[in-house]
């Protein structure tokens, strides 16, 4: 009876396992099992079901004229540092700052949020919270300050 026990226990995985590996692999939302090669990181990567935009997309959103970067992270953050021409919107004060951005939101065509670093989901939930609200064309930029700064973009450093 033991014996027979520990056979099914050991046939369990056995079986389960390959499987969900299959089934990880075609889900869109699956999970990685190994590191992406270097030109398809979180940051390269472009997904109008996320909201995420690469940083080569945001660099050429940059210059098209309409297009507005919003700052999620705190004005303290902000004021340090940000995209030239950003405004600030930080998610954790939102009801505060959205009455002094909102014309410049309503005449936006294409409305980019970021934060800092690749764990910040302050820009994820800005984005969200735009698109609940109804404006459409609304993405993120994963570790966007940083990645805006490391690739030598136009920013603002300081209080001026």
């Amino acid at each position: 009876m033991l014996a027979k026990s520990l056979k099914e226990a050991l046939l369990i995985p056995i079986v389960v396992v390959p499987l969900a590996l299959i089934v990880n692999q075609f889900r869109s939302d699956g999970i990685p099992l190994w590191p992406l090669p270097e030109s398809e990181t979180t940051s390269e990567v472009v997904s109008n079901d996320t909201g995420a935009i690469s940083i080569k997309e945001a660099a050429i959103k940059f210059q098209e004229k309409g297009t507005l970067f919003l700052d999620a992270r705190a004005p303290e953050d902000y004021h340090a540092g940000h995209i030239a021409g950003a405004l600030n919107l930080p998610i954790h004060q939102f009801d505060k700052h959205f009455l002094i951005v909102e014309q410049e939101l309503e005449a936006s065509r294409v409305i980019i949020t970021y934060c800092a670093g690749i764990d910040c989901a302050q820009g994820v939930d800005l984005a969200l919270t735009l698109k609940e609200m109804g404006f459409k064309k609304v993405y993120f930029l994963v570790n966007g300050w940083t990645e805006w700064v490391s690739q030598g973009l136009p920013a603002v450093r300081g209080d001026l």
